[in-house]
């Protein structure tokens, strides 16, 4: 039997619904998003990866608010690049409806770690809990970006906002297990996928993560459009570009306790081995959870 479509909430959850307490602390921002025809399935949900796009869009939108729009960081020699992200998805997307997102900065440590938070929701109820983990970089004397500090003005308009909302979490397996299957998955890095500071943007390494374990489900005769996302965090480590080859390592860890997969990647480059992103994903199968679960954990 296909798992229900919407997950639970952690007992006590604040940061949704129409009541939510987050729409009564003043510094909490809340507007509307959009997803876009191209970021649907067959199955007509977004896309995991789709979902870490809109909030993206979410936190650029959000500094945009604040006064500070992406030509006016670069013209400052400021910038963000996320080096963590956590997502908690409660049920899947669909192309019609319209989410409504509420952003906020947790903190701004040393004044170039940060913290934002965003809650995804619709009329239907949460879609996801996120948390970024951004870290503040200056253009040097020769162009090239390092970590420092941000301006006074930038930490103003970033100015951390108290909430007692938890952090997102991806939840730990109930069964852990050493007999898991590990695959690998090679693929180049397209011209076309660079983004505005010309390498891979973040959100690509779920796609990346997602098509690993999609491919390996298709060898199991598992249909991969029915694969449904319960969570993923990604630690971002050294950025992928235009002609790299990369290579994505798959194993599967764990199961839930309500019985998806927990799997542990890592994403490389080929030529040096780097490693470009550790990656955490839990996924579960719609229509054939039980081949699912022994297809990636074999019974010992």
């Amino acid at each position: 039997m296909a798992p229900s479509a919407q997950r639970p909430i952690a007992p006590g959850a604040i940061d949704f619904g129409v009541d939510c307490i987050l729409d009564q602390i003043p510094g909490v921002a809340a507007f509307q998003v959009v997803l876009t025809r191209r970021s649907v399935s067959p199955r007509g949900v977004a896309r995991p990866a789709e979902v870490w796009r809109m909030c993206q869009e979410v936190a650029v939108q959000a500094s945009i608010r604040t006064g500070w729009p992406p030509a006016r960081l670069a013209a400052h020699g400021s910038g963000f690049v996320v080096s963590e992200m956590v997502v908690e998805h409660f049920r899947e997307m669909s192309y019609e409806e319209r989410a409504s997102a509420r952003t906020w900065t947790r903190d701004f440590r040393r004044g170039m770690l940060t913290h934002r938070e965003i809650r995804l929701s619709t009329g239907a109820g949460p879609l996801a809990r996120v948390t970024q983990r951004w870290v503040h970089v200056k253009r040097g004397t020769r162009g090239e970006f390092q970590i420092g500090r941000a301006s006074p003005e930038l930490l103003a308009a970033f100015a951390p906002v108290s909430t007692p909302a938890p952090e997102a979490q991806c939840p730990q397996p109930a069964i852990t297990t050493e007999r898991g299957r590990s695959d690998q998955f090679e693929l180049d890095v397209w011209q076309t996928w660079m983004d505005p500071n010309g390498h891979v943007n973040h959100p690509m390494y779920v796609d990346f993560a997602d098509e690993a374990v999609a491919r390996h489900a298709a060898e199991a005769g598992l249909d991969p459009q029915q694969i449904y996302p319960v969570a993923e965090r990604v630690r971002f480590r050294t950025a992928a570009v235009a002609g790299d080859r990369i290579v994505v390592e798959t194993t599967a860890v764990g199961v839930l306790e309500s019985g998806e997969v927990v799997f542990e990647q890592l994403i490389r480059r080929v030529a040096d081995f780097a490693v470009l992103a550790q990656v955490t994903l839990i996924r579960g199968h719609r229509t054939d959870p039980d081949t699912w679960n022994i297809w990636w954990t074999p019974p010992v």
